[in-house]
């Protein structure tokens, strides 16, 4: 008969605690998703708080989001002031992304390997680009690096092919190895 209880209660605890999980994981409908079947972010990202910079940070996103992503700017009334390493990892059907200002960093391979990626609007708090932030965003355009950044990371545009103009920043202090190699503009640059 103890065995039984104890087995009914860990059942209802551990039900607790997953609808907790699930309450956590909704964003709220501050942005939005043009061209994905699914227009609720709430499906397409997943926020963990940040208690130290109060405020939360994409950790993942649905590999089977397409389109225009548009990152909101709050959650649970409180700014989304991050993009974690590797959170847009290999999401190939994404062709743009537009980041509020209320992000303040982008981890490292962020974007990585998300070949259909045309355009960026990167926010204007950021200080540097991460590491293997876009590398292997083969169909990357154009990119705008905002007044902020002080930092471009090494391999942060390696394999960025199609890359036909940057438009850098006064602020610009360091552009570290191979950030821009094996693309167009790195081919040019090893050329002179």
């Amino acid at each position: 008969m103890r065995k039984l209880f104890y087995v009914i209660l860990t059942v209802v605890i551990l039900l607790f605690a997953l609808a907790g999980c699930v309450g956590q994981s909704y964003p709220g409908a501050n942005g939005g998703v043009n061209g994905s079947v699914n227009e609720n972010p709430a499906d397409l990202f997943e926020f963990t708080l940040d208690e130290t910079a109060d405020g939360y940070c994409i950790i993942s996103a649905d590999t089977s989001i397409s389109g225009e992503v548009v990152v909101p700017d709050m959650y649970n009334d409180k700014p989304v002031i991050r993009i974690a390493e590797r959170a847009f990892y290999n999401c190939k059907d994404i062709s743009g992304v537009v980041l509020p200002d209320s992000i303040t960093n982008i981890g490292a391979s962020a974007f990585r390997s998300c070949s259909n990626l045309v355009s960026v609007e990167l926010p204007e708090n950021i200080s540097q680009i991460g590491s293997d932030c876009f590398h292997g965003c083969v169909s990357l355009k154009n990119i705008d690096i905002p007044a902020g950044v002080l930092r471009i990371a090494e391999r942060a545009f390696y394999e960025c092919e199609s890359l036909e103009t940057i438009s850098l920043s006064g602020g610009l202090l360091r552009i570290d190895s191979s950030a821009f190699r094996h693309g167009i503009l790195g081919r040019q640059t090893q050329a002179q």
